[in-house]
């Protein structure tokens, strides 16, 4: 999406990075100071979690695309649909298993999700607009504050037992994001970052015509 926006991918991958190294601190905490409850998680365990669902994966990508990407044709136009699969049917399961929980509170979390994504854009863009950072940063800091680890945070509700209640929110969460993300990272494609490289027109009395 960072890319898409014209954003600051290099930022935009840092933040990812150590906003996922320190989730298995903070998530305790914040459970504590938001829900006024301490859950306990089990630090390596969670840390192992986030290396097989996050780090293999990424690894396994690169190796991927070194070795393989456009050498076979059928197998680049392959694998995009398999990773939409596979995301899919992550979904499907968790809205299954979550069902009598999804038809309870499925319309509330669906406006949560849409309130939560929509402030996490403006609140991400202009707080970085606030510490006057440039534009493209500004794109990336809305951007990683608004989408979150949908994948992630499924993944760990699985590894926690409960996809059925945890799960849920990823569920509703990831594919609105998608929709959400995607279309304002076209819609800023479009807009112009301010620090593109101006060519310069040759001069007309120099060149004599």
């Amino acid at each position: 999406m960072s890319y898409l926006a014209k954003a600051n991918v290099a930022l935009s991958v840092t933040l990812t990075a150590v906003a996922t190294l320190i989730a298995p601190i903070m998530t305790p905490l914040l459970m504590k100071w938001l829900a006024a409850e301490y859950v306990p998680i089990e630090f390596w365990a969670m840390m192992w979690s986030i290396i097989k669902i996050v780090i293999l994966p990424i690894i396994g990508g690169l190796v991927f695309n070194h070795f393989f990407h456009g050498r076979a044709k059928w197998l680049d136009d392959a694998m995009p649909i398999v990773s939409m699969a596979g995301i899919a049917i992550i979904i499907t399961i968790i809205t299954a298993a979550g069902r009598d929980s999804l038809l309870t509170i499925g319309f509330a979390l669906i406006i949560a999700a849409i309130i939560h994504n929509g402030l996490g854009y403006v609140l991400g863009y202009w707080g970085a607009r606030l510490f006057k950072l440039s534009e493209r940063d500004c794109r990336t800091v809305a951007l990683e504050v608004g989408m979150q680890n949908g994948g992630l945070a499924s993944g760990i509700a699985l590894e926690m037992g409960k996809v059925a209640t945890v799960g849920l929110a990823p569920a509703v969460f990831g594919p609105w994001m998608n929709i959400s993300g995607g279309s304002l990272a076209t819609w800023w494609r479009e807009k112009p970052t301010g620090d593109e490289e101006i060519e310069e027109e040759p001069d007309e009395n120099i060149l004599g015509t």
